[in-house]
């Protein structure tokens, strides 16, 4: 297998806002603690090719995701199907899905030209990078692997419920340096300032750097998955752990990959969304929200109360039942699978999804949240039950318990297929 790689710099103006924090009240960043970036790896393998492109964003929308893939291939001549786009997640970087408070709090023109301005330079990076890794590709010595890291995280929705603590990586040597792929269950949520940054998977890079390899970072299933504890000291803490039982691994148990094919499916499924409120009725109870509790969000519980009647308010103007979304499934021979989810998916589920995958034979997996597209959260059944943050109404939960079964279903049934 022949493997090129690239790492450039994406990181916003001070002043843009940061998304995944309802506290922070859409006011700007007004620092920058670490860079973002955008991290791509090119494969060819017997049969096949891909393109893994890692952002340290938010998330993509559907329509930013196509954007950015009808850039890579107008650049490199490279099919869409190829390309395997994934978020990090960091709460600490652009809205780049889900803006919050657009109501109470609009964009001004300023701020929408500078979010636009940068997204386009965005997209141009990421394309530029990807050709970078395409023109750098060179044979490559490959070594897949699993360790942990305990003890970093719990399930913010069941008390005492369970985790993910596995770290997937799959190591390239060549020519041009070496690249390692690595993937961990956690929202990246310790940095909740006003500075931009790329939070652990960032701390995670540098900590790397330091013997020399580079690292490009994927968030699992990590829907109800947080950090132990909030801060950027516990961020260290969390990279230093995960960096250094990866290399140990990568050092005493790892396996050689001498020869492997590669193949990439990409799925297409039709997802139901909740019914919408009446928008009439929607707007008159964010607006008489809005009167009682506008003055008062620095008190949490009136800045949640607020906060759900506008979402309520924005999912009733948007009025979808249903969307159409995507996942794919990356295969390199039957060591290493990855599967991109659209959206937020909770660990219960991700864990079922690996256990059906390895059964199927397959040696190493590796579940990339926030890829390709953003339907939000998919929770398991019980979330709806006990009406859990990540099953109440809001622009990022929106799907049905029904469709969140079938989606897991589906992609247990397409690695089967494979």
């Amino acid at each position: 297998m022949r493997v090129g790689f690239e790492v450039l710099d994406v990181t916003p103006p001070i002043g843009v806002r940061l998304g995944g924090y309802a506290h922070r009240l859409a006011k700007p960043s007004n620092s920058i603690h670490d860079p973002l970036y955008v991290h791509t790896i090119f494969l060819e393998g017997d049969g096949g090719e891909a393109l893994i492109v890692s952002m340290d964003v938010l998330g993509v929308s559907r329509d930013l995701a196509e954007g950015i893939k009808d850039e890579i291939s107008r650049r490199t001549g490279l099919g869409r199907k190829a390309i395997f786009l994934t978020a990090t997640h960091t709460h600490s970087g652009p809205e780049t899905v889900t803006p919050m408070w657009p109501n109470t709090y609009p964009y001004t023109d300023r701020e929408k030209a500078t979010l636009e301005d940068w997204i386009e330079k965005l997209k141009d990076r990421i394309a530029g990078a990807s050709l970078i890794a395409m023109n750098r590709i060179a044979k490559a010595e490959i070594r897949v692997g699993t360790t942990k890291a305990e003890d970093l995280t719990y399930n913010r929705t069941y008390k005492g419920g369970l985790v993910d603590e596995d770290i997937p990586y799959i190591y390239f040597k060549t020519d041009y340096g070496r690249m390692i792929l690595m993937n961990y269950t956690c929202h990246p949520v310790c940095n909740t300032d006003l500075g931009i940054s790329s939070d652990y998977p960032g701390a995670i890079y540098s900590k790397m750097d330091e013997y020399k390899v580079k690292c490009t970072f994927t968030t699992g299933a990590s829907g109800d998955i947080d950090p132990k504890f909030k801060g950027r000291s516990y961020m260290d803490k969390m990279a230093s752990k995960i960096a250094l039982n990866v290399l140990e691994d990568l050092t005493s148990k790892s396996i050689e990959l001498e020869r492997a094919d590669l193949d990439v499916e990409e799925v297409h499924v039709n997802v139901k969304f909740k019914e919408p409120p009446r928008i009439i009725e929607a707007k008159r109870r964010y607006e008489e929200a809005l009167r009682e509790y506008g003055g008062r969000l620095d008190e949490e519980e009136y800045m949640w109360k607020l906060l759900y009647a506008e979402e309520e308010y924005e999912v009733a103007k948007d009025g979808r039942i249903m969307v159409e979304t995507l996942f794919k499934i990356l295969r390199i021979g039957r060591e290493f699978i990855m599967i991109s989810i659209p959206g937020e998916l909770f660990v219960e589920h991700g864990l079922k999804i690996k256990s059906h995958t390895y059964s199927a034979g397959y040696g190493h997996v590796m579940l990339s949240n926030y890829s390709e597209d953003y339907i939000g959260y998919i929770p398991d059944m019980k979330a709806y039950e006990i009406d859990a943050y990540e099953a109440k109404l809001t622009r990022w939960s929106r799907i049905t318990p029904q469709s969140a079964n079938e989606l897991v279903s589906r992609m247990i049934g397409m690695v089967r297929q494979m």
